[in-house]
């Protein structure tokens, strides 16, 4: 009885502890683990852009023009929060030399990507700059469900090749939001 009390009181002890702990199955280099934290920096900032357009999304054609001009200007500064982070990630990626031909071939579809994104990135902030003012009630909603759709897919495709690029590097990343 002694014993199981004594058990039950260590298990309760530990249990604020369970969510506070980080355990990494992998351990990286100091360059690899560079490299994912700016890239996870990144992905965590495009996932606000994502949050933004599919709240855009849901109920769009039913909102009032004001909640329409709020939602289109809270992408509008996700888009300019993401594009702060995809210089220094691509200065990273950049600075790498893994010296490996498929590393290397990998790391110059990132780069590649990472333009590409650069300029999606732009075009939503210009374009919800416009779309979210008054005089563009109509227009933004219109038009600011195929903007939505398409800066997501350009985060989409971004995503699929940064993916490539972590295997080859072999870094494990987690979803965002798994523990």
């Amino acid at each position: 009885m002694r014993l199981l009390v004594v058990a039950v009181g260590l298990l309760v002890a530990a249990a604020p502890l369970h969510g506070q702990m980080v355990v990494s199955n992998d351990t990286l280099d100091a360059e690899r683990q560079d490299v994912r934290d700016i890239l996870v920096v990144l992905r965590d900032s495009l996932h606000t852009i994502e949050a933004a357009a599919a709240q855009f999304d849901r109920g769009h054609a039913s909102a009032s023009v004001e909640l329409l001009y709020s939602r289109g200007k809270t992408i509008k500064n996700a888009c300019t929060r993401s594009l702060r982070n995809i210089g220094p990630a691509r200065e990273v990626v950049k600075a790498d030399d893994w010296g490996d031909e498929y590393r290397t071939m990998r790391q110059d579809q990132v780069l590649e990507a990472m333009d590409v994104l650069e300029q999606s990135v732009n075009a939503c902030q210009s374009v919800w700059g416009h779309l979210a003012t008054p005089e563009n009630a109509e227009q933004i909603r219109t038009a600011g469900p195929a903007e939505a759709d398409s800066i997501t897919k350009a985060i989409h495709d971004y995503g699929t090749v940064v993916s490539g690029y972590y295997k080859a590097l072999g870094i494990y990343v987690r979803p965002a939001g798994a523990s």
